[in-house]
């Protein structure tokens, strides 16, 4: 097979077009000469390269939900007292992204805005370098997702569950932080290829301003391989973190909720995770098995064990709560097709020192001690490059106790929600 060379390439492309300039034009224009159009060839080649340093793009999740619980809601409001509703059934835009970034000479600007009928907010904005000497730095400021396990900086675009699992959106409700993360990732040619490090310091208020001098630090080490046609990857991370007391602060002793003597104004934020994925294309199409498993010490309110940010301001007392959780996540493409069945379990506990009808029997304890599983069954379509559908319903079940109005049997909270994603 004969390959031609881009000089080679630009010389019977002049050549073409020097032609069928003289043939079309010579009997009325002047002939241009062969210097003069290849110049300006270069010059509309540099012009094209220069263009492929700017990114503009985005997408769109429009989408419809229902529940027979009033409490849960993705898009637009909550059920109208007015009108008796005590179901939810919305349509609205869950997310409308804008993206645009430049990059030149290992150098990357990026901003990134949301865009739904809620309001406009800005959900990136960063600056990332990369080290031209050894190639196996780059340093990161500004605006970003949170360096932690696989879910928290997993691109929306690419889900394949209709969200991210409760325990990531409790503990990253925004996903994103203000801060600087310096990488380590050496090239593939080292003997340290696959290997990454990630380190930083964030404000630790999601999409929120910085609030304090106070800074947590978060870490995440990957490894990834391929290995007997699998592709697989392992990791690590790690999150140290403070929230502030604006009044007291409770932990946990025994089972139960003790005002705590330490005169700190900050409440641990503490982290720790573990995760693996791996992939294989097999006879049914290509396989995807995901999990994570993080634990550690959560302060949220006595309502609810969400952490700070843009979308939860703690004004009163804090509650520090031993957690567990995580998630196992399966997705299969059908054959060569547009088609993909996904099958995800994800279960948070936000209090491991209590369970059942323990519940509710303390001082303090409430439906934010109460732990949750869902199970999640979904279908994708990719129609093209562009448009993708989804149908995903989630069973979400809770833990019991007969000490909490409502929670004395399982809540009827399952959603089913259909989307349309348009990508560009």
């Amino acid at each position: 097979m004969t390959f031609i060379t881009r000089n080679s390439f630009r010389f019977l492309f002049s050549l073409i077009v020097i032609i069928s300039f003289q043939n079309s034009f010579a009997q009325d224009n002047p002939v241009i000469s062969s210097d003069s159009l290849l110049h300006r060839i270069s010059a509309l080649e540099k012009r094209l390269e220069e263009n492929k340093k700017l990114y503009v793009g985005g997408f769109i999740h429009v989408q419809w939900s229902t529940s027979p619980q009033a409490g849960v809601q993705r898009v637009g409001e909550l059920p109208n007292s007015e009108l008796n509703e005590s179901t939810y059934n919305r349509i609205g835009v869950r997310r409308g992204r804008i993206i645009t970034s430049y990059e030149d000479k290992g150098c990357m600007g990026f901003l990134q805005c949301d865009l739904t009928e809620k309001g406009v907010l800005l959900v990136d904005g960063f600056i990332h370098v990369r080290e031209p000497w050894l190639k196996m730095f780059s340093l990161k400021g500004g605006l970003f997702s949170d360096p932690f396990g696989i879910e928290v900086p997993f691109a929306t675009f690419n889900l394949e569950s209709i969200e991210k699992s409760r325990i990531i959106k409790t503990l990253f409700p925004d996903d994103k932080d203000l801060g600087v993360v310096i990488t380590f990732q050496p090239t593939v040619k080292s003997k340290l290829s696959g290997l990454k490090l990630e380190t930083g310091f964030l404000t630790g208020n999601g999409l929120d301003k910085d609030a304090d001098n106070h800074k947590d630090l978060i870490a995440h080490l990957t490894y990834a391989a391929s290995a007997h046609k699998l592709n697989y990857s392992l990791g690590s991370s790690l999150y140290l973190g403070k929230v502030i007391n604006h009044k007291g602060y409770y932990s946990m002793t025994g089972k139960q909720f003790v005002l705590a003597t330490d005169t700190s104004r900050f409440a641990n934020r503490i982290y720790y995770g573990l995760e693996g994925q791996v992939s294989r294309t097999w006879l049914l199409g290509k396989l995807i098995l995901r999990s994570e498993y993080v634990f550690g010490v959560q302060s949220g309110t006595s309502a609810k064990s969400l952490s700070p940010g843009i979308c939860n301001v703690v004004t009163g007392d804090t509650y520090q709560r031993p957690f567990a959780g995580g998630y196992i996540h399966l997705v299969q493409d059908i054959l060569n097709t547009k088609h993909t069945l996904t099958l995800k379990y994800d279960w948070y506990d936000p209090n491991t020192r209590l369970c059942g009808d323990e519940i509710g029997t303390s001082a303090f304890s409430g439906a934010a001690d109460v732990a949750y599983a869902t199970w999640g069954l979904g279908y994708l379509f990719r129609m093209n490059d562009h448009v993708k559908l989804m149908a995903y319903y989630e069973r979400v079940i809770n833990e019991t106790t007969h000490n909490l109005t409502g929670y004395n049997q399982d809540v009827k909270d399952d959603v089913l929600t259909l989307r349309m994603q348009y990508k560009f």
